[in-house]
């Protein structure tokens, strides 16, 4: 399950920050808010989980680390008011999608599955 987390998520969320940056009305017509910090937030924390797992050097971090602070933004954004801090937007499914994100990466990172070491 690490080495699918590392490598899918990174990429879904490079792909995904990058629409969101470049695409802002694409984001709006799947629900995502558009122009919003978290398409770069996205596509660095993609980019150090796809590195990680390249260089298998803090993987298992990485993963924990993301799968806690998706976690935690899916939280905020349920007990927000359309806004984390008012500079964040949230929407119904960017908010499944970051607890997606984040419960998958904390049980991958704290050891669900294979361990992910070969």
């Amino acid at each position: 399950m690490p080495r699918a987390y590392g490598a899918g998520a990174g990429a879904v969320l490079v792909i995904l920050g990058l629409g969101i940056t470049l695409a802002p009305g694409a984001a709006m017509r799947i629900g995502l808010p558009p122009a919003d910090p978290l398409g770069a937030v996205y596509v660095i924390t993609g980019t150090g989980l796809i590195l990680a797992r390249l260089t298998r050097t803090g993987e298992r971090f990485a993963i924990q680390a993301a799968g806690i602070a998706f976690t935690l933004i899916a939280l905020l954004g349920l007990t927000s008011a359309g806004a984390i801090f008012n500079t964040v937007a949230v929407t119904p499914v960017s908010n499944a999608f970051h607890l997606i994100v984040g419960i998958l990466g904390q049980y991958a990172g704290f050891g669900g599955g294979a361990s992910g070491h070969s």
